[in-house]
């Protein structure tokens, strides 16, 4: 029989930071989807929840909130018996800021762009369900997924956080050949175990995604001007006639 009865004393219904899900929504989901979790805390009572927004200035269609939990009979003197864990929640509320604190005077947010947004959203969830654990790629494992009804449903994304382990290489980043070495493995044997699965799993369930940059290119090219006009280097090494050619090119190449 299940044991439901874990003394938890941090408020279950409240939000996770104005969103629709809840304290309650996310251990449940620890509870019966994560098996990390499960081994290590199981049955333990959780005393609070903090929830932080760790995507600022990283992404604008999602939020990405770490989730920190602390347990009943944590040791008061210990601050490493904790466990955490990501929410990625989709949504328009980083975009629109972003917008308002930039000289476009066009709205960019249309209703063609959310419906994208939303399909965006779906087709990650779909991999993460069904096609993730065929590839047995690094990727990282998601426990539970919520569809995205724009106007209707809050979507979600329930996953493990790597923090600990994994990190984001930025432009600066360099890769030796080690790395380039273990990601060509990785491609392979992922190329390997799509084409070995049956077709009926994956084949044309994922191409109406292939185009979604190339769908918002229209968008960027209302921003590009500005962008030019406060780079410091407008005039001399972007001059507005290569950058527009070469936006242009860019835009015929994808299409």
């Amino acid at each position: 029989m299940e044991n439901t009865n874990y003394g938890d004393t941090v408020n279950l219904d409240e939000s996770i930071n104005g969103h629709s899900f809840t304290y309650g929504w996310l251990l449940d989901s620890l509870r019966k989807n994560d098996k990390i979790y499960q081994k290590l805390h199981g049955n333990r009572g959780v005393k609070a929840i903090s929830a932080c927004d760790v995507s600022g200035g990283k992404g604008f269609f999602s939020a990405i909130h770490r989730c920190i939990i602390t347990f009943t009979d944590s040791n008061k003197n210990s601050d490493t018996d904790y466990y955490s864990t990501i929410l990625k929640i989709p949504g328009f509320t980083s975009f629109q800021e972003a917008q308002s604190q930039s000289d476009i005077p066009k709205e960019l947010l249309d209703k063609s762009i959310k419906e994208k947004c939303e399909n965006m959203h779906k087709f990650e969830c779909n991999f993460y369900n069904g096609i993730s654990q065929i590839l047995d790629a690094p990727v990282p494992i998601v426990y539970k997924t919520v569809e995205w009804i724009l106007e209707k449903q809050e979507g979600c994304i329930h996953m493990e956080d790597l923090t600990l382990r994994a990190k984001t290489i930025s432009f600066f980043d360099n890769i030796n050949l080690t790395h380039v070495k273990f990601f060509i493995q990785c491609l392979t044997k992922m190329h390997k175990n799509i084409l070995f699965v049956n077709p009926k799993v994956w084949k044309g369930k994922f191409v109406q995604g292939q185009n979604c940059y190339v769908d918002f290119f229209d968008m960027y090219e209302s921003g590009y001007e500005t962008f030019l006009k406060r780079n410091k280097n407008y005039g001399n090494f972007f001059g507005t006639l290569k950058f527009d050619l070469l936006f242009k090119f860019s835009k015929k190449i994808l299409n």
